[in-house]
């Protein structure tokens, strides 16, 4: 057992007999009452927006989980020395580019005390910020002074994203459940709360927050043995099409939400769209009298921001390219340390070995640019995918080869390539967390002339490059329409896969069943909301 579990053991055992979730009630009724003194001025922006995007999200870790316990970060830059109160409820600070963390007294009898202390947030995002330094758990001065979480370095940098929609904040997690168990306790979870609420709930505009994992609030409050608050989301991690997905067509590019209506983002015919939650998308225009680059016929990259509420509808514009660049083809969009980026190949020279490519992030909010990988003589990526901290994953032709290569932005060279030993797959698919190869697979039938074809999809270690064995989507070429073998491009759940047939609607695979069609035109690409 660690020494964080012992500890909330001993604390448990000591406290009165009371009811935990009438602690946490009363917690929230004198935050609620005195939320005007305690929040902070730093807020997240105007109570009357429709939407307000404050997301955040950072690279899981890729060491497995151990026993040890971390009580804060070892850079005091950016958190203070020493708790600034022992109440309840502390008055927050009032300069931008701070806020509060509220962490556990270890006297508290009620499993609901929770006592504020200053962290350096990113002014621009401080509710998710807070968050992130709240998953940290205390520092060791903090510890010293008594403080106690559930969080720790073993929960650190766990924040998918956060949305702010009518004064609730819809905070999600990648799943901690299995690296503190013992959280799901009565008091334990009385005692999580607490400082989950406490710390979101300090910024004007947010009255309260609802948690999910995966984009799962059943799985979040399940895991706590809770019921689902009233506003919480459609499940995203589990209900497939009804949790929102973008379509790029001869028809434009549209987000559907399932029973909540759609979006037309625009009538340009698209070959490639990324919705980044429901604010941002990034899209490739088709244009047949481009060569395109690496492949297709491809027109420029654009993006898709939504306006402030009533304003008109927001036009799509094209995204910056580099100076002498030829052709630029979107390869991802995802949440980058809390920003709505998109990922693009940009190309000079022509396709072969005098190619010359190069991987871009752009944040689709400020346009700025940052370079991930330098071009390379004749290598071509293929594929690619960003982590959330901004290192990009990618499949790159390199002469007869076929490599797996993760870039850092800044760095000069790869942190790791890997070389394929078999076949080289057709893509990446990436969702909940995970990046995959997806291949095709043939195998002979009794009869040779009647092959049959499986999808493989193999996780790939994000420290090592390694891949898995791959996990096998089987498809019968009569369940197929026109008997098309599919391209399967994304996870749409954590194990279904999402794929574009020529000739047809896209369509989910999941290893136990067949396909199952979605509501989209023939051959369009549809793709999850990151």
């Amino acid at each position: 057992m660690s020494r964080l579990a012992d500890a909330f053991d001993r604390l448990i055992s000591a406290r009165p007999a009371c009811d935990p979730d009438d602690a946490l009630a009363a917690a929230r009724r004198r935050a609620a009452a005195d939320r005007t003194r305690r929040r902070a001025l730093v807020g997240v922006g105007a109570a009357a927006a429709a939407v307000v995007l404050v997301v955040g999200a950072i690279a899981l870790s890729d060491d497995d989980p151990t026993d040890e316990v971390r009580t804060g970060p070892a850079d005091t830059t950016t958190t203070s020395p020493s708790p600034t109160s022992t109440t309840t409820e502390p008055t927050p600070p009032t300069n931008p580019g701070e806020a509060q963390v509220f962490l556990s007294p270890a006297d508290d009898g009620t499993c609901a005390q929770v006592t504020g202390v200053t962290r350096q947030v990113d002014a621009d995002q401080p509710l998710a910020a807070s968050l992130d330094a709240l998953l940290d758990g205390p520092t060791p001065e903090e510890a010293a002074a008594g403080l106690t979480s559930w969080f720790s370095q073993l929960t650190s940098g766990r924040l998918r994203h956060v949305e702010v929609v009518d004064g609730t904040a819809h905070v999600d997690f990648y799943s901690f459940a299995s690296i503190i168990p013992n959280a799901s306790t009565s008091c334990g979870s009385t005692n999580l709360l607490a400082q989950l609420d406490a710390t979101a709930t300090q910024f004007e505009g947010v009255d309260q927050a609802i948690y999910s994992f995966d984009g799962s609030p059943d799985a979040f409050y399940a895991w706590l043995q809770r019921d689902v608050p009233d506003g919480a989301r459609p499940d995203l991690a589990y209900q497939g099409a009804d949790a929102g997905y973008v379509t790029a067509s001869g028809e434009g590019v549209v987000v559907s939400f399932g029973d909540r209506g759609q979006q037309v983002i625009t009538d340009e015919p698209a070959d490639l769209a990324y919705a980044v939650g429901t604010g941002y998308v990034a899209y490739q225009r088709r244009d047949p009298t481009s060569l395109g680059f690496p492949v297709g016929d491809v027109g420029p990259v654009r993006g898709w921001a939504q306006g402030a509420s009533g304003a008109a509808r927001p036009e799509p514009f094209d995204l910056p390219m580099g100076e002498g660049v030829e052709v630029a083809t979107l390869l991802d969009a995802d949440w980058v340390a809390g920003r709505p980026t998109a990922l693009v190949a940009e190309g000079v020279g022509t396709a072969g070995d005098d190619a010359m490519v190069s991987l871009v992030a752009i944040d689709l909010v400020t346009l700025d640019r940052t370079l991930v990988a330098p071009a390379g003589d004749g290598a071509t990526p293929r594929d690619a995918r960003l982590l959330p901290n901004g290192d990009v994953i990618a499949m790159v032709d390199a002469g007869n080869r076929t490599d797996l290569v993760r870039w850092t932005p800044g760095e000069s060279t790869p942190t790791w390539t890997t070389a394929l030993r078999r076949d080289p797959p057709v893509g990446l698919a990436s969702g909940g967390g995970r990046i995959s190869l997806i291949e095709q697979i043939v195998n002979q039938r009794p009869d040779p002339d009647d092959p049959e074809a499986t999808i493989g999809a193999s996780d790939i270690d994000l420290a090592t490059g390694e891949p898995t064995s791959p996990e096998l989507f089987g498809f019968d070429p009569d369940q197929l329409p026109g008997g098309a073998f599919p391209s399967c491009h994304d996870w749409w759940t954590y194990d279904v896969l999402v794929c574009r047939l020529n000739y047809s609607s896209p369509v989910l695979a999941d290893p136990d069943g067949g396909p199952e069609s979605l509501d989209a035109p023939v051959n369009a690409r549809a793709t999850p909301i990151r």
